[in-house]
Parts: structure tokens; sequence; C-alpha cells
């Protein structure tokens, strides 16, 4: 690591004299110290040698708290006024910190300033950075909220208008034959033909171990470059810092390890082949349409050809499917698949609510009416029935008793 030191530059504030040396603590021109609004820069590289660079502090400048002028580190008294080091409270890095922040305390004074200002003239338009900074605001707030709203409206019940109906079946019908079949057991009623022993799964042994190899990488060195950076001192000179840098490459090296080899072992256990009468698919009765008069295709069942009850048919597993075909307001033609309760109920050009449960099903959404109810009830209740019931006091009943 090699450090140099740079003489920087500072202006007057009191005569604004520009590009004073940094060793200067007086301005050349009026003779003011530098006080609290100095501010350190560079204009050049302009390297002091080794004798005078032993001369600098590598501390900062500290601010007198009684004439606010700036003094080098390597002075215990004030040279302005002779106040002590010991009652200074800032060195050039604080006071510059409290300056900064004193200076974004006056722009947003007068940000709110300007603010108020616009409020009471209505005739001055509008900061066009303001409007931009809401639309941007606007933008970043609806690009959050749109997908769960347009979720909330793909998932939510929505209203359609029913144009067509469909619908289809397919009813399998099975039949009692005597089959060829084999498993690990053999099943009730079954007869057995043959046993043989067969592989039924397969376990993991180790056999051996293998030699691999792969490519590992590593980090090498591959050079040197160097890194420069400049720090302020705070006392009108900077230290440039000049660092050796370490650059690396990845190389790789092939490296060899031992990985254990399992072989499958099969294991063996005894299958049945067995004859065994079971109901076996053998073929569909299948029938569609256009329509809400559904029906299941005509068919003819077998009889059975032996008193065993081999031959004989029976109706199996039925598949049925109920669609609905529909308008949205957007003139979107969707097909859904219904339940068959729901498609049942539904009228063509009937306007209904369905929720969308996705892969093209959907549940018709049912409204209740509890103010129809509500009538029916008080309905229920007529002054005309409390007359009827007195009537019914039986005093002609009470005449035929006697």
């Amino acid at each position: 690591m090699e450090d140099k030191i740079i003489e920087g530059y500072w202006d007057c504030d009191y005569c604004e004299k520009k590009a004073i040396k940094g060793h200067l603590r007086e301005c050349p021109s009026c003779g003011k110290a530098r006080g609290e609004n100095t501010e350190f820069y560079l204009l050049d590289r302009t390297y002091l040698d080794d004798e005078a660079a032993e001369k600098v502090s590598m501390n900062p400048d500290w601010l007198c708290s009684y004439c606010e002028q700036l003094n080098s580190d390597f002075d215990n008294k004030c040279k302005s006024c002779g106040a002590p080091k010991q009652e200074s409270k800032e060195n050039y890095f604080e006071m510059r910190a409290r300056e900064d922040e004193n200076d974004i305390d006056q722009n947003r004074s007068y940000q709110q300033f300007e603010t108020s200002n616009s409020r009471t003239n209505q005739t001055t338009p509008p900061k066009p950075g303001k409007f931009k900074s809401f639309c941007i605001v606007f933008a970043i707030l609806l690009l959050i909220c749109w997908p769960i709203f347009s979720y909330d409206q793909s998932t939510g019940p929505k209203t359609v208008k029913v144009t067509g109906f469909e619908w289809n079946k397919t009813l399998e019908i099975e039949q009692y034959q005597t089959v060829d079949d084999n498993d690990w057991s053999l099943p009730e009623k079954a007869r057995l033909i043959d046993t043989k022993r067969e592989i039924y799964s397969y376990d993991q042994k180790f056999d051996h171990y293998e030699t691999i190899k792969k490519k590992v990488p590593y980090q090498e060195v591959a050079g040197y470059h160097y890194v420069t950076s400049t720090t302020n001192l705070g006392n009108g000179h900077f230290k440039e810092t000049r660092r050796k840098v370490t650059d690396y490459k990845t190389v790789y090296k092939t490296e060899s390890y031992k990985e254990a080899v399992y072989i499958d072992v099969p294991v063996y256990k005894k299958k049945y082949y067995y004859v065994i009468n079971k109901w076996i698919p053998i073929r569909n009765i299948e029938s569609s349409g256009k329509n809400q008069k559904d029906y299941i295709g005509k068919y003819t069942l077998a009889k059975a050809t032996k008193k065993s009850g081999i031959g004989k048919e029976r109706e199996g597993m039925l598949e049925e499917h109920y669609f609905i075909k529909t308008i949205d307001k957007k003139d979107n033609y969707i097909k859904y698949e219904v339940s068959v309760d729901d498609w049942k109920t539904i009228k063509l050009n009937e306007s209904i609510k369905i929720k969308d449960n996705g892969d093209g099903y959907a549940t018709v959404v049912k409204e209740d009416k509890p103010k129809k109810e509500d009538k029916f009830k008080k309905e229920e209740k007529p002054k005309k029935e409390n007359k009827s019931n007195k009537e019914d006091k039986p005093k002609k009943e009470d005449k035929s008793k006697k």
C-alpha cells in the first residue's frame, strides 16, 4: 500500500476569492481565516514531497466555538481568538455535516413555502413534477391491485344468458365370462391352473466401488492490479492511497473419488395362474343430444347360456355429462359443464348467475328471496282466521252435549 498527500483548495466566503491553496489558513486577498462555511476540494493532483507530507496532520481541523474559525489539529489554541482547543465542539467533518443538514432544512422550508403559495394562488398551474409523481404512484398501485381485482372477477359469480344445451351419456355393458387371469394370490372361487416362481420386486445390493473422475473448480492467482482511492483529510489536504489487488482465475483440476455401485437383486414369489368367472366390460351404449331431453340409448341384455350364469349381461357404470351454452355481457360464447340437477332446472334464454370452477365446469348460484317468504308468513295470519276461531268455540257443541 502506498500513500501520497495532495494539496487541496478552498474558497473565501468573505471576498469570494477562489482556489486558495489548502496549506493557507488565511485568505491571501482579504486576510480572513477560513471559517465554518469552508469546503475543501480538488482541482489537480499536486503531490507534496516527503518532507512536506510529514508536516501534514492526518486529523481534520477543529472549529473554534467562539470565533467559528478553523484551526490545525497541531494548534492547541485558536489562532484568531486564543480559545482553547478543548472547548471546541466540532471538527471539519462534523461542521460540514451540520451545514449540509441546514441546507436540506432550508430547501425543505422553501418547498413548503412554494406549496402553500401555490395553494393560495389559484391561477398558478400545478407543478408537473408532483403530477408525475402522483401518476407513478397510481401506476404502481394499479399494477399491485389489478391481479387481485382480476382474480376476484374471474372466480366470483357472473351473469350469463343460456343459449343452448348439450348432453351425452355412455352406459357400459358387462358380461359374465370365464377368463384366464393371474395374480400373486389366488382369489376365492378361482380354479387353479398352474403356479410359477416369478420376479416380484428388486432389492438393491452393494456390489463394488467404482472410481469416478470429475473436474473441480479452484481459484488461482492470475495477476495483480492497482486501485487508487482519495480521502479528504479535512485540513486542506487529501490522501491518495494506491492499493495492490490480487486477480484470480478459475482453473479446473481432475479429482478421483470412489462411488458405491449397487445392483438389482430379484425377489421371487409364487404367482398363481387360474380361471375365474367375472364381469367383463364388452361394449358401450352411447347417446347424446342438443336439447334437454336426455335418455340412454336402446339396448338388449343377453341372457345366460349356462346354469353358472356365463353369457349373462348387465348394466355397468354410467358416465354422463351435461352442458349449457352461454353468452356473457362481453358477447363471449362459452360452454360450461354443470350438474344434472342444475341442468334440468335451467330454462332456455334465461339469465343466470354461475361460478366458474375452472376446467370448463361451473356451478349455478341460486339467490334466496327472503322478502317473499316474509310476506307469505304474514298472509298466514289474517284477521278472518281469528273470527273463525271464535265461531269454532262451541256453543252448539254444548247444546248437543245437553
